[in-house]
């Protein structure tokens, strides 16, 4: 059955860390501006072209993605690493964020 809403991508790159945090906050709010205010529309944040990842590029992310489903999105994660995989579920943000299957 296909999906009603147009799938949005937003692609990530570069360094997710302490270092990088507020130009990455930046990104982030320009790119959510872009996305589609619809309700249940699809988006996929691919992360083919993210570097490095830390814990708070992990909490930048999975409150990224908490904001998108408050505004009634359907946001997942796509092209993540086993590592930062790994990583999101030692923080325990494992559950904050949905990947791709």
């Amino acid at each position: 059955m296909a999906s009603e809403h147009e799938t949005t991508v937003i692609s990530l790159g570069g360094d997710w860390v302490v270092s990088t945090i507020n130009q990455q906050m930046q990104c982030l709010i320009g790119r959510r501006k872009a996305a589609p205010a619809a309700d249940g529309s699809p988006i996929v944040i691919d992360m083919s072209s993210v570097e490095t990842l830390d814990a708070s590029g992990c909490q930048l992310l999975a409150s990224f993605v908490k904001v998108i489903e408050k505004d009634g999105l359907k946001p997942r994660l796509d092209s993540m690493p086993a590592s930062f995989q790994e990583l999101f579920e030692s923080l325990g943000y494992a559950e904050s964020v949905r990947t791709a299957e």
